[in-house]
């Protein structure tokens, strides 16, 4: 039976260590703390196990980078931030516990404000590999 890695929690820790705010979702109540923003709030929404090593997660992970309402600037340059943070993960990079990542390959940057308040966000897509050390 295969360990997975949370990559999600994973990712987490890391970026947090960068010194970035990141959560697992948007933290009730951020709309009263102007101090949070910009955030970055982290979902796995696809990927598997490598087909050739049973233990290795090929994880496909969003993240969402969110403004403060009308502070795109600033949303951009956290944007660019967490690129650097992600690629800065190669070789083995520890997230987490056991967790390592030897990747973190950027697929996609597009810009979707939210359309009740037009609060910037930028979603980024990126393909972690990873897996648990035993």
């Amino acid at each position: 039976m295969s360990n997975w890695p949370d990559v999600e929690g994973g990712m987490k820790a890391y970026l947090v260590a960068q010194g970035l705010r990141a959560y697992l979702g948007v933290p009730s109540g951020a709309d009263k703390n102007p101090s949070l923003w910009p955030l970055i709030s982290i979902t796995r929404v696809g990927g598997g196990q490598d087909s050739f090593d049973g233990a290795l997660d090929l994880a496909l992970v969003q993240f969402d980078v969110w403004g403060a309402v009308g502070g795109r600037v600033a949303c951009w340059g956290y944007t660019a931030q967490l690129r650097t943070a992600l690629d800065a993960i190669g070789g083995a990079t520890l997230l987490q516990g056991q967790t390592v990542a030897f990747g973190a390959d950027v697929m996609s940057v597009a810009f979707f404000p939210d359309p009740a308040n037009d609060r910037p966000r930028y979603v980024v897509t990126a393909q972690v590999t990873a897996l648990v050390l035993t």
